[in-house]
């Protein structure tokens, strides 16, 4: 009972239907009241004047009359009851869709927050990827730079090798010749 009052004072829609209701409750109460002190009038009316039978038949058509409208009255108090019945249902249908969205949306903010939190442990693991090539971008330029270095220094030592290799040759060539 204490959250159905809550959930009318949080909403307005809802707060509007129930005041209405009361309104039209009270209304119909308002008017079966004045009816039947109407009714009490006028039977002490007939009872106390002890008017003639002409005045009589006057006054039983006008309760008859009171009779009919009240009749009138009560099919049109009837008539708000059915549709109040029918706006509690809708009222009730519609609070029903707001628990259902408010479900939906409570998991859908689990859901937002759990996507924040991978795209920050994404945005970290992205940080941290881009270091990782950055640091073996440099050691490949050092790898590089050192296998340029490698390979110069290989093809001196080749040059210098075959220059001594032909070196050799020709002094080889000298000895057999002499």
């Amino acid at each position: 009972m204490q959250d159905f009052l809550v959930t009318i004072e949080n909403d307005s829609t809802l707060m509007l239907t129930m005041g209405v209701a009361l309104a039209v409750l009270l209304i119909i109460l308002l008017v079966i009241v004045v009816s039947a002190m109407k009714v009490k009038t006028y039977k002490e009316t007939y009872w106390d004047t002890k008017v003639d039978n002409e005045e009589k038949t006057a006054y039983i058509a006008e309760l008859e009359h009171a009779l009919e409208a009240s009749k009138h009255q009560n099919t049109t108090d009837q008539q708000a009851l059915e549709a109040f019945a029918e706006t509690r249902e809708t009222l009730k249908s519609t609070s029903e869709t707001l628990h259902a969205l408010q479900e939906k949306h409570t998991s859908l903010e689990k859901e937002l927050a759990q996507t924040r939190t991978d795209l920050e442990n994404a945005r970290e693991m992205h940080a941290a990827l881009q270091e990782e090539h950055h640091l073996l971008k440099e050691r490949h330029e050092v790898v590089v730079e050192e296998n340029s270095r490698c390979r110069t220094n290989n093809a001196r030592l080749l040059m210098k090798l075959e220059s001594m290799e032909r070196q050799g040759a020709s002094h080889n060539h000298k000895e057999q010749d002499s």
